[in-house]
């Protein structure tokens, strides 16, 4: 889904209602840029998902690198 324009424009949407790193927030309480809007629940396992608001979260980098490392192995 990641190419459709659907998906660029929601993507943008929800990074301009969310510009901080949801995770470092609030673990943190650090305000860092988010980068990426990560899928809460993976859209392999739940494609009637894919452009839910509320199974979006935004990410800095370093968030989105490590949970896609810890859910890959």
């Amino acid at each position: 889904i990641y190419w459709r324009a659907k998906w660029r424009l929601l993507r943008k949407r929800f990074l301009l209602a969310h510009p901080m790193c949801q995770n470092d927030l609030a673990h943190t309480g650090d305000a860092v840029a988010a980068e990426h809007v990560h899928h809460r629940i993976d859209i392999a396992d739940a494609p009637e998902l894919a452009y839910e608001w509320s199974n979006l979260q935004a990410l800095c980098h370093s968030c989105h690198s490590r949970h896609t490392r810890a859910t890959t192995r």
